[in-house]
């Protein structure tokens, strides 16, 4: 029962959308909106590019004048050391090296200290240059990216919106329901579910054990198995269902067939909780003439 309590904690499907009414696109923004043209906008944005390329000019310039500092400082420190050492200290080779290696890495410390700062050295040289954009241009390029952000994910929505009445449209047409193979047939029945207030979860393709999708509503709990047979199906597939829900000691089945049903499969469920759905049920289901 671990899988029913799983489910039955999830949040409800984001599907119970109202599809009464064409959705409405978003205004797109435009240029003039924020002061700018096209052409302004390009500009900005190249001056942009300028900006940052001066930068990444500048911090390279350093970096390089720092690695210059490194490499003449590691030589000066050597070749006094070497002169001192061999008139003065007459130190052998290893000593010789930590020494060597002490005092360079005190230089480096403070070398790198004083270059630490490159980056914002490197953005107020390009700053002095006054090559990047104005204040207020900037200020503009990020209303603007920010409203268009905002538009496209409006935008985004609008799509989705549309995309769900027009197949909440063909799905009043039994042709729709019809046109579709096994795994969309189970996932447009749970949307129907999700709409009827279901909360669902599907199963894991062929380890199903006979059931497609759990569902819960008012407190019961379902086991939904989809089938988009063109034709009747026989009584061994709600043996299964009705196995499955044993399996896992769910007392309520859902078994939906869009052919329809033998009379062996009608007289088989009579006595027990199974509910069984036709395509006249299933469009039924989608008008909301039928609850269930």
């Amino acid at each position: 029962m671990g899988i029913i309590k799983e489910f039955q904690m999830a949040q409800p499907n984001l599907f119970n959308t109202d599809n009464t009414s064409v959705p409405i696109p978003p205004i797109e923004i435009s240029f003039e909106d924020f002061y700018l043209t096209e052409k302004s906008y390009d500009d900005i944005l190249s001056k942009f590019k300028i900006f940052n390329e001066s930068i990444k000019h500048f911090e390279t310039k350093y970096r390089k004048n720092r690695n210059i500092y490194f490499l003449i400082s590691f030589s000066l420190v050597l070749l006094t050391l070497i002169y001192v050492n061999s008139k003065y200290m007459h130190y052998e080779v290893i000593p010789f090296i930590w020494v060597t290696f002490i005092l360079f890495g005190m230089i480096f410390v403070l070398i790198e200290r004083f270059f630490f700062n490159y980056r914002s050295w490197a953005k107020k040289k390009v700053e002095k240059l006054k090559i990047g954009p104005s204040e207020s241009e900037i200020i503009k390029l990020q209303n603007y990216e920010e409203a268009r952000k905002v538009y496209i994910q409006k935008r985004n929505n609008y799509e989705w919106e549309l995309s769900e009445y027009n197949r909440e449209i063909k799905a009043k047409k039994v042709e729709y329901w019809y046109s579709l193979n096994g795994w969309e047939f189970e996932t447009e029945f749970e949307k129907l579910l999700n709409k009827q207030g279901f909360k669902t979860q599907k199963t894991r393709g062929s380890s199903d054990g006979g059931v497609d999708i759990f569902a819960a509503k008012n407190n019961l709990t379902y086991a939904v198995q989809c089938k988009a047979h063109k034709s009747q199906i026989g009584p061994s597939i709600v043996r299964e269902l009705f196995g499955a829900m044993n399996h896992n000691k769910i007392k309520n089945g859902i078994l939906v067939n869009l052919g329809g049903f033998s009379r062996g499969v009608i007289e088989f469920a009579n006595d027990k909780s199974i509910i069984l759905l036709d395509i006249e049920s299933i469009i039924k289901l989608h008008e909301g003439e039928k609850i269930l």
